[in-house]
């Protein structure tokens, strides 16, 4: 019996990760050999089709239960053609969701809990800080060389502060640690390299990217769930 967790690192000590598709890391707990196996999640890059993709990777490892945060419909649906078993969990370690499972205290869901674009930013009503790469009233098209960013606390689907933000200084892999103290969930920008992809990735942070427009639009269109995750504009 194999459960797959979400989660936002590599050990079984770490939270679990609310996304399902986009979830970096899944941690894959054996009951009968009671053993703990760490896999990336190749699909967090994906612009589309990261629930069905990732569905089919934990199939592929032997998964006979996940445990996450939300799933989108497209996810559950091949995750129960799979024959793969879906439980909600709000918060918590991985281990500790885990011992929920074997206790019987986990809620078994059997429909999407999210709209189908909930990997890419929440639907409307949701919580959520982010943070758009900035210049002057515009969103910057280089995420590393932007001049400031702007964060934005979204509570219940309305903005409630707004903060901007000198960028420090461009150095490989410094800037999404920078930013990741600030407890950002999402950070938007017009193109960014595949490094800090893959380190965002990796510290749970969401990249969307392709975005183009006034920071304004943007808050709006994040807001009402219309902003779309597209291609990076450049890539370095």
């Amino acid at each position: 019996m194999k459960i797959a967790v979400t989660a936002t690192g590599r050990t079984p000590s770490v939270p679990i990760d609310s996304r399902f598709g986009r979830s970096p890391f899944f941690i894959i707990y054996d009951i009968d050999k009671d053993s703990w196996e760490c896999i990336e999640n190749d699909s967090t890059a994906s612009a589309s089709g990261a629930g069905i993709s990732t569905a089919q990777m934990l199939a592929a490892k032997g998964v006979n239960a996940v445990i996450t945060g939300n799933v989108g419909p497209n996810a559950i649906q091949a995750l129960q053609a799979a024959g793969i078993d879906v439980y909600a969990a709000a918060s918590g370690s991985v281990e500790q969701v885990v011992e929920m499972y074997k206790r019987g205290v986990l809620e078994k869901i059997s429909t999407a809990t999210v709209s189908s674009k909930h990997d890419i930013h929440p639907v409307a009503g949701k919580t959520a800080r982010i943070a758009i790469a900035t210049e002057g009233d515009y969103v910057s098209q280089h995420f590393g060389h932007c001049s400031t960013y702007t964060l934005v606390d979204i509570d219940n689907g309305h903005v409630k502060n707004k903060t901007i933000i000198m960028n420090p200084g461009h150095e490989p892999g410094f800037l999404p640690h920078y930013l990741a103290k600030e407890s950002i969930n999402y950070i938007i920008a017009g193109g960014m390299g595949t490094q800090a992809q893959a380190i965002f990735n990796q510290l749970g942070i969401k990249p969307i990217l392709g975005v183009t427009g006034t920071i304004d639009e943007v808050i709006e269109a994040f807001v009402n769930d219309k902003l779309q995750d597209g291609e990076s504009l450049c890539d370095h």
